[in-house]
């Protein structure tokens, strides 16, 4: 059972009744969407990243961003599959950052966690409130109140991450760390106007091949490719909140013009601004 919302978000749920013991043709990847799997009864084999691995009840995975593929499920399996895509969950959370560096540090390094019984039942009930306003009659507020359970289920799923003994004792801060996390705060305060690696390099004090390494080491992913991810999101907030034209776009982000934009925007999102945003209206 799948559901995809134009908004910018699915659910589905893996289940003996509805999926067959064996191989599973399932690929929730992009860059540009977020994936929470939790597995209520049973065996799954997903692949993350090219890295196969196996879940079992009360496994949670929270897939920033990353390459993930359902491969293998038991008879027995059940799983609930989420998925939202950037602008949806940015436009949920409006700003409000309910995950720490440390857990963004932690999760991109390894997205699957163990969750402890009382954290296993929260979040399970609250993909199945989400569930039942995805299914479920649709009403003059249907949109608004999905958003609302959604955002409550956020904030009950950061606590539990953080607090819960997920994060492993091993993310005590050393120099490597604190570089990557201030990294990633720096970004959002200079992003519109700086797009290089050089340029985060040097408020850091550490060469970019440096910064380079760090970054890849924390999150797997290269330097450049996690400024481009900030940057997009900039600009799907103007496209998406503003009636700036491509090129007023392109100059509150500093690009040299609206053309260079538009290939950094349809590289990363398979289609144009302007087709983004009609899509949007």
């Amino acid at each position: 059972m799948c559901r995809k919302e134009e908004r910018g978000i699915a659910f589905c749920e893996i289940g003996a009744s509805r999926e067959p013991g064996g191989q599973v043709a399932k690929d929730f990847s992009s860059s540009n969407r977020q994936v929470h799997l939790l597995v209520i009864d049973g065996q799954l084999d997903i692949c993350i990243n090219g890295q196969t691995r196996r879940l079992h009840r009360g496994n949670f995975v929270d897939g920033i961003h990353q390459s993930i593929s359902l491969r293998r499920t038991s008879p027995d399996a059940r799983a609930y599959v989420l998925v939202l895509t950037e602008n949806y969950l940015a436009d949920t959370l409006k700003d409000r950052m309910p995950f720490s560096p440390a857990y963004l540090m932690h999760n991109l390094a390894d997205p699957v966690h163990a969750v402890a019984q009382d954290g296993f039942r929260t979040i399970l009930r609250g993909m199945e409130r989400i569930r039942q306003s995805i299914f479920g009659m649709s009403s003059r507020f249907a949109d608004d109140i999905l958003q609302q359970k959604l955002l409550i289920y956020l904030l009950e799923l950061a606590e539990i991450l953080e607090t819960d003994n997920v994060l492993p004792s091993s993310l005590e801060m050393g120099k490597k760390r604190e570089l990557f996390i201030a990294f990633m705060q720096t970004i959002p305060l200079h992003i519109k106007k700086e797009h290089t690696v050089n340029f985060y390099a040097g408020c850091l004090h550490v060469t970019p091949q440096y910064l380079r390494r760090i970054v890849k080491e924390f999150s797997g992913q290269s330097a450049y490719y996690v400024i481009s991810h900030y940057l997009n999101r900039e600009i799907c907030k103007l496209l998406s909140d503003t009636r700036l034209s491509l090129q007023e776009i392109a100059d509150e982000l500093h690009f040299s013009d609206q053309a260079v934009l538009s290939k950094f925007f349809k590289r990363i999102n398979g289609t144009s601004p302007l087709k983004y945003r009609n899509e949007r209206k």
